[in-house]
């Protein structure tokens, strides 16, 4: 009686485990979340009120029909369902821009802690953009300065960014609270 031999398991991938997905807070697999999808669209009351504008009933189909291919739903947005719920929206849009317009000047300028609140706060003083629009001038017209620029010279490409963020921010209103700022 001879055994045989174990095979080798380095040329045997075990299977992927399918991904882990959650539906209001439960685990659910794509098969049942198939079914879940497939009662949804047998009921006529939940069809009859998805089509008919209620949001929670268009959600929950979207979410079984995402789960049932194996996506996770929340990342997609939601359809607002009222003035406040697109304000929400639009202002949360704003917040995104805001944070990729400073992504792209954080690359570009040097900053210290200080710095980089003061540029993330997104506002300056009237005075503050008068002076940087000034200085930005003054480098265009500062030939020597720009051949600094153009041949790669770190602190006069810092100088040259820091100033034209300067002079792109809005200005704070008259009653703006400077005060409220934490560094």
């Amino acid at each position: 009686m001879s055994e045989k031999a174990p095979a080798d398991i380095s040329d045997v991938s075990p299977p992927a485990p399918e991904p882990l997905l959650w539906h209001q807070g439960q685990p659910m697999s794509s098969e049942a979340a198939a079914a879940a999808l497939a009662a949804f669209d047998a009921d006529k009351d939940k069809v009859a009120a998805a089509l008919g504008g209620d949001i929670a009933a268009q959600q929950e189909r979207r979410d079984l029909w995402l789960l049932a291919r194996g996506h996770q739903p929340g990342g997609l947005p939601v359809m607002p369902s009222d003035g406040t719920g697109v304000q929400q929206q639009m202002d949360a849009r704003e917040e995104q821009i805001a944070e990729a317009r400073f992504d792209v000047w954080q690359k570009n300028i040097r900053m210290n802690d200080v710095q980089r609140a003061e540029a993330k706060r997104g506002l300056a003083t009237q005075q503050q953009v008068d002076d940087a629009k000034r200085e930005v001038r003054r480098m265009l017209d500062d030939k020597e300065f720009g051949a600094k620029v153009l041949a790669g010279n770190a602190d006069a490409k810092d100088k040259w960014h820091r100033f034209n963020f300067i002079a792109s921010l809005p200005v704070a209103p008259a009653d703006y609270d400077w005060s409220k700022d934490k560094y």
